[in-house]
């Protein structure tokens, strides 16, 4: 650049630019206009009560409380499980695989035919 072009104006952005520009911000108006209810607190209480009135009114109510004790076992049993796999489990599957592959390499080298 020379220096008579130094304090020139940048050079405007094209209209495809500007329309690019303007998709954007009209999605991202639309989505945190689609998230905003997600941030009020009525959502989550309206949610709890007309679940609360379901439970009690379906199982409360009718004395029928076994379902839900069972449901709620299996859950915390299959989250157990699954929190258990993803931190301990995979380490002790390749734990045993080198295990395995170690002792068939040991094995092919005291038996192998070759």
């Amino acid at each position: 650049r020379t220096p008579d072009t130094l304090d020139a104006e940048p050079a405007d952005p094209s209209a495809s630019d500007r329309r690019d520009h303007r998709a954007m911000s009209a999605f991202a108006s639309q989505l945190l206009s689609a998230l905003k209810p997600l941030a009020e607190p009525k959502l989550y209480v309206t949610t709890f009560q007309k679940y609360s009135e379901f439970f009690s009114a379906e199982y409360i109510r009718k004395g029928k409380m076994a379902e839900p004790i069972v449901a709620f076992m299996l859950l915390i049993g299959g989250v157990g499980y699954a929190m258990e796999y993803m931190v301990l489990g995979r380490y002790h599957v390749a734990h045993h695989k080198e295990k395995v592959e170690k002792a068939l390499k040991e094995y092919d080298e005291k038996h192998g035919h070759h």
